[in-house]
């Protein structure tokens, strides 16, 4: 499902540049919501992949044509909330 614009990303969501890249959501860097940490998949060479944890801003991605996506079958399980830990919402 290609979501809105002002819908929240969660875990897990992604961002795709049509036929070019795709990046997985992680969270959400600042209260802003303007930061993102990401993970990619990349390599320049042939046979040479890297797996990076990246932050950066999420209008960046958004300018650059990226769309974001969530899976329609994905539901969200907040774990920490199980433990009293989770600090999603606030």
């Amino acid at each position: 499902t290609t979501l809105s614009a002002g819908e929240e990303l969660i875990p897990g969501d992604i961002l795709v540049k049509a036929y070019k890249h795709v990046v997985m959501f992680l969270y959400y860097a600042n209260e802003a919501h303007t930061q993102i940490v990401l993970i990619e998949q990349g390599g320049d060479e042939f046979g040479i992949n890297t797996v990076s944890v990246n932050t950066r801003s999420l209008s960046y991605y958004l300018n650059d044509g990226y769309i974001p996506r969530r899976y329609t079958g994905w539901r969200y399980y907040d774990y920490a909330k199980e433990d009293g830990l989770s600090t999603a919402g606030k």
